[in-house]
């Protein structure tokens, strides 16, 4: 079920090649003016509130997160209370995801305890644009590419479970540098050899083992940005696929709500040389996001 038969699809055409080169030109517009609004925001944020704040040990409370991004929104509610002194502190939450190609339902915990973090999540995922291949069938973003035409195209869909335990490290070695090391587990059950649109890569079902590491350089006054790096173990065709990639993660105290706590974060990975991994309207071996999040207390 949702297999595509071999030898439907056709080399990438010339339209879809002049789309794939406006969708670079337009990445580099984006990093541009992810660059203007980031100088923006920070220059506006309230003056009582650090642009790091995020960075930090949060408050306790119950509080709705609002999420806005590219092609949709995230809407959390969450709750936190100290336990034991105020390092210690346990989290429980439930969220929906609405984006372009699926959505999302779930719900997590995280304990911290010292520099200790221990979190979980589960969700159940409905993806209306899923992109499955047959054996055989090439996966690189040309390929899917051709298949994801905007609001048509070849794809199916599908719907399974999410789920993921983690162990988090995270060790503050001054007042403006902050590392954060990362293990996880993760399960997904999508059809065979489908694409990830979260983590920009393609996988069979199956558990994903995943590492990753964290550098934050942070001040009160601009927020933080760091390296980053992740390795996983990726299931394809009844083996194991070791991956990588690398990038940059950033976020700031945005100030566009005088009375609220909000922030804009941006991540970006990539992984030169791989004709598969990446988000394929970008044309190029990257993945890249901007979020703008405002917190309200309940």
């Amino acid at each position: 079920m949702g297999f595509l038969p071999r030898g439907t699809r056709g080399h990438v055409s010339q339209l879809r090649l002049a789309q794939l080169k406006v969708a670079k030109k337009a990445w580099s517009l984006f990093a541009v003016v992810a660059c203007v609004v980031w100088l923006g925001m920070a220059s506006g944020a309230r003056a009582d509130q650090p642009r790091d704040y995020m960075l930090r040990l949060q408050p306790s409370g119950t509080f709705a997160l609002i999420d806005f991004f590219g092609t949709g929104f995230q809407a959390t509610l969450q709750h936190s209370a100290d336990i034991y002194g105020t390092l210690n502190n346990l989290q429980v939450r439930a969220n929906v995801l609405a984006m372009y190609p699926l959505g999302e339902a779930g719900f997590g915990f995280d304990l911290r305890i010292l520099i200790l973090r221990l979190s979980g999540d589960f969700a159940l995922r409905s993806v209306w644009r899923d992109l499955a291949f047959a054996p055989g069938e090439r996966t690189d973003r040309a390929a899917r590419a051709e298949r994801d035409v905007p609001f048509a195209g070849d794809t199916t869909s599908d719907s399974y479970s999410v789920a993921e335990g983690r162990a988090e490290l995270v060790i503050p070695f001054n007042r403006h540098l902050l590392v954060t090391t990362l293990g996880a587990l993760r399960y997904e059950g999508p059809h065979p050899t489908s694409f990830d649109w979260l983590w920009a890569y393609v996988h069979d079902s199956g558990f994903i083992p995943r590492w990753d590491m964290q550098i934050w350089l942070h001040h009160r006054d601009w927020g933080g940005f760091g390296p980053y790096v992740e390795i996983l173990s990726l299931p394809r065709t009844n083996e194991r696929q070791l991956v990588w990639a690398f990038g940059i993660t950033a976020v700031t105290r945005a100030g566009l709500l005088t009375r609220r706590d909000d922030l804009v974060y941006f991540s970006f990975r990539i992984r030169p040389g791989d004709d598969e991994f990446g988000q394929h309207s970008l044309g190029a071996p990257v993945r890249g996001i901007l979020v703008y999040r405002v917190a309200l207390p309940l």
